[in-house]
């Protein structure tokens, strides 16, 4: 089996640039993400989900949950 050279330099040539997109992929991913910051350990990423609830909405999202969930704990709260 012969291999030709200009086979070796066109797949040479196709690694080359498909390692160049990664990594312009890569420095593009991180300076998007580099503002999101990372959960204090043991914090739900649910914790400020209802701090801007009036006391209406908070009743009715109990009571849409009692209805969705009729047998679980904590019904009726």
């Amino acid at each position: 089996m012969e291999i030709d050279v200009n086979d070796a330099k066109r797949d040479n040539e196709l690694t080359r640039r498909a390692i160049l997109e990664d990594q312009a992929f890569d420095r593009k991913s991180e300076q998007f993400h580099r503002g999101q910051k990372e959960l204090r350990p043991g914090r739900n990423f649910l914790w400020n989900t209802f701090r801007y609830k009036t006391r209406k909405d908070l009743d009715n999202f109990r009571k849409n949950f009692d209805l969705t969930f009729p047998g679980a704990p904590g019904v009726g709260f």
